[in-house]
């Protein structure tokens, strides 16, 4: 969060953030009116000897834990915020 309060042009995405963060990155983020500049993320290292085997795995619990994020900010993390990104329309705050 940090980041984006020194940062109006940056943008911030859910890899690499374990899966039981990612409410609590929601929670903080929409207080601080930063719910506009998450993207959401998969890419996340994936432990194991079979990566193949693991990779599915690692989706589904990520898709899974994603469910938590509510209506419009999950409209927003999952889709609108990188559509606007790569539009170049800045967020409305």
């Amino acid at each position: 969060m940090y980041v984006l309060m020194k940062n109006p042009n940056a943008y911030v995405d859910t890899s690499f953030m374990p899966h039981n963060q990612l409410r609590d990155l929601i929670h903080v983020a929409r207080e601080l009116g930063f719910i506009d500049r998450i993207l959401f993320g998969t890419d996340t290292p994936i432990l194991g000897r079979y990566l193949k085997s693991s990779l599915p795995r690692h989706l589904r619990a990520r898709i899974a834990a994603s469910k938590q994020i509510a209506g419009q900010d999950w409209k927003k993390i999952s889709w609108e915020n990188a559509r606007r990104l790569l539009r170049g329309i800045r967020p409305s705050q």
